[in-house]
Order: structure tokens, then sequence, then C-alpha cells
């Protein structure tokens, strides 16, 4: 369900990268105020405000790695499921795997015994 709103996105700004460029990466230098309109002021806010949020979140995800290969599978998976699904699901995906880890382990440990 999270994937609806950005293939539309990926649907409307279909051939023009120019367009994406504008919604999504934010500019690194701050609008000049003298001839900025709130809305545009509001727009960038909202991208900034998006990558801290979702970089920091993905970037947390790393942290439930056991080892260096889990933390570069951690990786790839964020970032082509932020792509494909979007960065909410990429997280919940980490988060879903984590939990699983985590239940399945003490059945794991039973059945040694």
């Amino acid at each position: 369900m999270s994937a609806i709103s950005h293939i539309a996105a990926l649907r409307v700004t279909a051939g023009d990268l120019e367009l994406l460029k504008y919604l999504y990466v934010p500019p690194i230098s701050p609008p000049d105020p003298a001839t900025t309109t709130l809305h545009l002021a509001t727009h960038v806010f909202f991208q900034w405000d998006a990558i801290f949020t979702f970089g920091s979140s993905l970037l947390g995800t790393l942290w439930f790695g056991s080892n260096a290969k889990q933390v570069a599978l951690i990786a790839l998976w964020d970032v082509a499921a932020s792509v494909v699904v979007g960065p909410g699901a990429a997280v919940s995906g980490v988060l879903l795997w984590r939990e699983w880890r985590l239940n399945r382990v003490p059945e794991e440990a039973s059945k040694k015994q």
C-alpha cells in the first residue's frame, strides 16, 4: 500500500527528471528571502525535514545488524527498498526482520538442547 504514492509520483513525473529533482532534492543553499514565496519556503523545509528524518531512521536500522555482512545487506536493502517502496516501508521491513530474528532465536536454542 505504501508503494502506491511512490508509483504515482513516478508515473506523473515519468520522463521529467527536473520535476522529480524539484520535488524531492532540496537545494544546498537557502532560497533568497527577497524572492522566496511561502509555498517555496515550506516546500524546501519539508524536503530537508524528510532528508533528516528518513536519513536518521535508515541509518538507525544499521544498528540491528549483528555482523558486517548483515550491516551491508541492511544498507543495500535500505537503498533499494527506499527507491521502490519508500523509506518508511524500508525501515518497516528491517524492523519486521529484526522481530522475526528475535522471536526465532529462542526456538532454535530449545531445539539444540
